[in-house]
């Protein structure tokens, strides 16, 4: 079971969804997806094994209510909220007219209870992830359409001036080639 992953969405339900709803979504996934109904293909594999893990972790009771609780103080650490509609983490700037980007939910920015964790947990798997520079639950999202717009723009000027570095370097490189030719 990892906090960090939205198991929820691997079945297709929402988080607040009974246990027949997931198990009815859970054999309706696996037995479109499953390798045997496709005609051996691979295609739906990724499909298949999502809602695999996650009926692992939510087809139990006491293993859901585990993540659920998880889940929570995960998204908590990181100032995100459940979206009602999918499950995914959203950080909201402020809480008012915003939806999530995913299902169109409106969100609330409601902060769970914090939930008490130990340090060694933060030491063994959090720092460790920010050290090597992985982004650390890459379902947290944010739900502001204007902060996306200005990662969007803010990675297009990065992009080309990368791109116009290279195409100098490749210049200088064919003038230096020209000359040794010439």
């Amino acid at each position: 079971m990892i906090a960090s992953k939205n198991y929820y969405i691997g079945l297709l339900c929402r988080p607040g969804d009974d246990a027949e709803t997931l198990k009815s979504a859970y054999r309706s996934i696996v037995k479109r997806t499953h390798s045997d109904a496709n005609e051996g293909s691979e295609k739906y594999r990724v499909l298949f094994e999502a809602a695999v893990e996650a009926w692992d972790v939510l087809g139990d009771p006491k293993k859901r209510e585990q993540y659920d609780a998880a889940r929570d103080q995960y998204l908590y650490e990181r100032g995100a909220v459940w979206c009602e509609g999918c499950g995914e983490g959203l950080r909201v700037p402020n809480g008012k007219g915003l939806r999530c980007p995913l299902c169109k939910t409106p969100v609330e920015d409601s902060q769970p209870e914090p939930q008490p964790h130990s340090g060694a947990w933060k030491a063994s798997v959090v720092e460790p992830l920010v050290e090597s520079g992985v982004r650390i639950g890459d379902t947290v999202l944010d739900a502001s359409e204007r902060e996306a717009e200005r990662l969007g723009r803010e990675l297009v000027r990065q992009s080309a001036t990368l791109l116009s570095s290279l195409i100098v370097s490749g210049f200088a490189s064919a003038r230096r080639r020209l000359k040794r030719k010439g």
